[in-house]
């Protein structure tokens, strides 16, 4: 009885993995227009205003707040993907361009960005 037991024990134990959310790092996608933030930044609370307002819905546009785990890991593969030491917030990175900070022109950058991306 006791290695039935133990028998099923180890089963479950093995088994319990497989049951288990496993969290995806995440990458930065083709297609998709990442804005790296601060919520304590004022520069990047008028660029997510902006964003809010004209891309809420386009799902090719992907906030990420740096704050979270997430964030970093956005950041990072951004930096080591276009070679930035310094980062200036917000970081704005697409395919084969980025730029960092926000003002007008940055807001017609954005644009094209998002334009040239798939919706």
């Amino acid at each position: 009885m006791k290695k039935l037991c133990l028998l099923a024990l180890t089963a479950v134990m093995f088994a319990l993995p497989a049951f288990a959310k496993v969290k995806k790092e995440p990458v930065l996608e083709s297609g998709k227009v990442y804005i790296m933030y601060l919520k304590s930044c004022p520069m990047c609370g008028k660029a997510m205003e902006y964003i809010d307002k004209n891309y809420l819905t386009y799902p090719n546009v992907v906030r990420a707040d740096l704050d979270t785990d997430d964030g970093k890991v956005l950041l990072n593969l951004c930096r080591q993907k276009f070679g930035v030491n310094k980062v200036i917030v917000p970081m704005v990175c697409a395919g084969d361009e980025y730029f960092m900070g926000w003002s007008q022109n940055a807001e017609k950058k954005f644009d094209e960005m998002v334009n040239a991306s798939p919706k």
